[in-house]
């Protein structure tokens, strides 16, 4: 239907959705490099530890993101559902109308 004007809706959370993914990705290589010092210098332990719970983080940041998206997509399937409707019911009035035509009672 309107893609381009629906593109142009919630720009904000379009940018912050962007942002929190870029965060994800930037926090998940800060924290490959602490996990990889954990290793070095604390043994295979605190590697593992420090491995788990990085992930963790990284998957719970970059889903937040995700979720917006999906907040984004509900909403986007949501208008275009309405205006299908709107659309079918403005078809089912015009095809209505023929139908009502005023009879006249004979004489």
């Amino acid at each position: 239907m309107n893609n381009k004007k629906n593109e142009n809706r919630y720009p904000a959370l379009k940018l912050v959705m962007q942002m929190y993914k870029a965060f994800a990705l930037f926090l998940g290589v800060i924290l490959m490099l602490a996990t990889v010092f954990a290793f070095i210098d604390n043994g295979i332990g605190a590697g593992l530890v420090s491995a788990i719970t990085s992930f963790i983080v990284f998957v719970a940041v970059y889903a937040s993101g995700e979720l917006l998206e999906v907040f984004l997509s509900i909403e986007n399937n949501l208008h275009q559902s309405v205006m299908i409707q709107k659309r079918m019911l403005q078809l089912q009035q015009q095809q209505d109308s023929p139908r009502k035509v005023k009879r006249t009672m004979p004489q």
